[in-house]
């Protein structure tokens, strides 16, 4: 258990979990609870991923994390889109990576002019 709880500590494995609790346990559970397929992608894929996304660039901004690091959620969204999901899913994979970037830079620049 102690090496579960180290493990967990580290950055990217919280980026991992996170992500996959947002873009696979998140819509499994709307899957479940029966909610129309148009308000399962409007409330998720539209609202909830793009909030996501925002707040995690701000994180890995705060965090000084590299950019590359940007691309974990996207990667993951898109990975899952295709085991489970239709096509059109691929596009909002772009549009996740790009609002994250754009927090992660607006982030970065006003932490810079802050010092």
């Amino acid at each position: 258990m102690t090496k579960i709880k180290q493990f967990i500590k580290y950055p990217i494995v919280q980026i991992i979990l996170f992500s996959l609790i947002v873009t696979w346990l998140l819509p499994l559970a709307f899957h479940w609870l029966a909610v129309a397929k148009v308000i399962r992608i409007a409330v998720l894929f539209i609202a909830v991923n793009m909030l996501v996304a925002i707040a995690l660039g701000i994180y890995l901004a705060n965090r000084h994390f590299a950019i590359w690091w940007l691309l974990i959620f996207p990667l993951l969204f898109a990975a899952i889109i295709f085991l489970m999901y239709g096509r059109y899913g691929y596009w909002f994979a772009g549009t996740y990576l790009i609002l994250s970037y754009l927090a992660y830079s607006m982030r970065k620049s006003v932490l810079s002019v802050a010092k």
